[in-house]
C-alpha cells in the first residue's frame, strides 16, 4: 500500500500497525488490545505532530466466529472514542465478513450503516469483493499475494474517493 501511495504522488507514507489476528471487534475495542492501539496512534502522532487517516480492516471473526453484528456498533463506537482522545483525523472503515465462509450481510449492512451515519468515518475497501481463489489462499481467509495487490489497490483508489457514500 504504501509503495502504490507512493507511485500515486503522494509525498510520504509511514504505517504504523497494530493489528491482532482473529479478534473481534469487541476484543479489539477492550484491553489489552486497544491500550495498544491507542500507543501506537499516540506515538505516531508525537512523532509526526498528525495523523492523516486511520484504516480498519476488521470483520471476519465477527462473522466466522459466530459472534455476528451483535454490539459490533457499540464496541466500533467505543473504538472510536479512544482513537478520538488522540486524532480527529479520518477514520476509514473496510467492509469485511469472508474468512472461510460466505459474507455476511448482516454485518455487512451494519458496517456500511456506521460509515453512512457515524460523522468522520469514510469508507473503507470491501474485501468481500476479493472472494475468488487466486485472491485467497486455500484458508480462504488470508489473500494471497495476487489478493494482496488487489486490497493494496482498493485502498489507494478509496483514499482517494474519501466517501462517508
Amino acid at each position: 500500500l504504501g509503495e502504490r501511495l507512493l507511485a500515486n504522488g503522494d509525498p510520504g507514507v509511514l504505517i504504523a500497525t497494530a493489528g491482532y489476528g482473529g479478534a473481534s471487534m469487541q476484543e479489539l475495542a477492550a484491553s489489552p488490545h486497544i491500550d495498544h492501539f491507542i500507543g501506537e496512534l499516540t506515538a505516531t502522532k508525537a512523532a509526526l505532530g498528525h495523523i492523516d487517516g486511520v484504516l480498519i480492516h476488521q470483520g471476519e471473526t465477527n462473522n466466522r466466529a459466530m459472534r455476528g453484528p451483535a454490539n459490533y456498533r457499540a464496541a466500533f463506537d467505543g473504538l472510536l472514542a479512544r482513537i478520538r482522545t488522540v486524532t480527529d483525523a479520518p477514520v476509514y472503515l473496510s467492509q469485511a465478513t469472508i474468512c472461510g465462509n460466505d459474507s455476511d450481510r448482516r454485518l455487512l449492512e451494519l458496517q456500511d450503516r456506521i460509515i453512512r451515519e457515524t460523522p468522520g468515518v469514510l469508507r473503507g475497501p470491501n474485501t468481500d469483493t476479493l472472494s475468488g481463489p487466486s485472491d485467497r489462499l486455500d484458508d480462504g481467509c488470508h489473500f494471497s499475494a495476487k489478493g494482496l495487490d488487489k486490497f493494496a489497490d482498493l485502498w489507494v483508489e478509496t483514499l482517494g474517493a474519501a466517501s462517508e457514500k
